[in-house]
């Protein structure tokens, strides 16, 4: 039998080339054959709609391997900005932040301190400035109560800040 592939001749009861190892048809060949090209047809499908949907790749682990200095940035960025959130100086910051509700009106009415929602984030920075700056915890309190209001009601004779300011247990007077 000669080979179709590299025209080496072999034995008539041969299943794969002496040379190049390429297959002969047979029957029971031919029959495998099929088999797994209908499997490798029906994969190769399955990985089309899989990476393609809607003209998307989807598979999004292959591209985060795929792009890890982004991934790495992507990761540095929001961890940056996360500790940008958190308070510099605990001891003063909470002395100050205790004092207050955050002001969102969203998150539950947490406490200050507790708080991370993105006003509570924005007022956090205020505070942590206002605390770099050298001002008194007194200053920062009252002026935390002019710009962003929602004082403790308890705490609203010692500081004596505009009544609009002040939250009492469920409402702003703002």
């Amino acid at each position: 039998m000669k080979c179709s592939n590299c025209n080496t001749q072999n034995k008539s009861d041969s299943k794969v080339c002496i040379n190049c190892g390429h297959k002969f048809e047979t029957a029971d060949n031919n029959v495998e054959t099929i088999k797994v090209k209908n499997i490798q047809s029906e994969n190769d499908e399955y990985q089309a709609h899989k990476k393609y949907v809607k003209g998307k790749n989807f598979d999004i682990l292959t591209e985060l391997r795929n792009h890890k200095i982004f991934t790495a940035v992507a990761i540095i960025i929001t961890g940056y900005f996360f500790y940008q959130a958190l308070p510099k100086d605990h001891e003063y910051f909470n002395l100050v932040a205790s004092k207050f509700v955050c002001s969102c009106g969203a998150c539950g009415e947490l406490s200050l301190e507790n708080c991370v929602c993105l006003t509570a984030t924005k007022e956090h920075k205020y505070i942590n400035n206002l605390l770099s700056q050298n001002n008194t915890i007194s200053q920062a309190i009252v002026a935390v109560a002019n710009k962003y209001g929602w004082l403790k009601s308890q705490y609203y004779p010692q500081y004596q800040v505009d009544k609009s300011k002040v939250w009492f247990g469920g409402i702003s007077r703002q």
